[in-house]
């Protein structure tokens, strides 16, 4: 049984408080395929420059890990918002996840 991809440019986001790490994987129409990491910082500044670089990329998808479950999308980046991925175990108390909405 082959793998079939089902997105041709994707990004991963790993989330961190004072780190962002980004790894973008790329098909090219060729059938090559480009890896690229990047870290970025957590500020304002540093959030800008990873747009900027998502949005050069043109990614079919953007995901991120967490260690939460995210109830709402937060992954806006001021080039559109992007589905998020969180984990499977349940918040923390008193964690964002965990408030009545």
């Amino acid at each position: 049984m082959d793998i079939v991809p089902i997105y041709k440019r994707v990004i991963g986001l790993d989330v961190h408080q004072a780190q962002i790490t980004g790894c973008a994987i790329v098909e090219h129409p060729d059938g090559s395929v480009t890896y690229e990491r990047r870290e970025f910082g957590g500020f304002k500044r540093d959030r800008k420059a990873l747009a900027e670089w998502a949005h050069a990329i043109g990614p079919d998808v953007v995901v991120m890990e967490s260690t939460d479950i995210l109830e709402e999308p937060v992954c806006g980046t001021g080039i559109g918002w992007y589905r998020c991925l969180g984990s499977q175990r349940p918040p923390r108390q008193g964690s964002a996840g965990s408030q009545d909405r």
